[in-house]
């Protein structure tokens, strides 16, 4: 039987999570270093350099999606109003079976 959900999607969130924390360290370590470089008149390379690594790290950190995000989307993905009405189906026959059994 096949999965409902590829256990590649679970990697996958893993691997964006970790990608996040390194984002959020690479983008505070640039942010230190852009104030540093700042003050000095002899470091404007780092400074350039310092800025755009800050830019971009902030940039992805802003659009990779959080572990609840894509947990979400996964299951608005599954939960459709006929799977839905499938399950509501398949309750209330187990529920009638029950109490068939119940009565015998």
């Amino acid at each position: 039987m096949e999965p409902i959900v590829s256990p590649w999607i679970f990697y996958a969130i893993e691997i964006l999570r970790h990608m996040q924390m390194l984002l959020s360290f690479v983008m505070m370590f640039s942010f230190f270093a852009v104030f540093f470089t700042y003050a000095s008149e002899e470091n404007k390379k780092q400074f350039r350099v310092a800025c755009c690594v800050a830019i971009i790290s902030t940039t992805l950190l802003v659009f990779i999606p959080s572990e609840n995000t894509v947990l979400n989307m996964l299951v608005a993905q599954y939960v459709t109003p006929d799977n839905i009405q499938m399950t509501q189906e398949n309750i209330v026959e187990f529920i009638q079976q029950i109490s068939e059994a119940i009565k015998k």
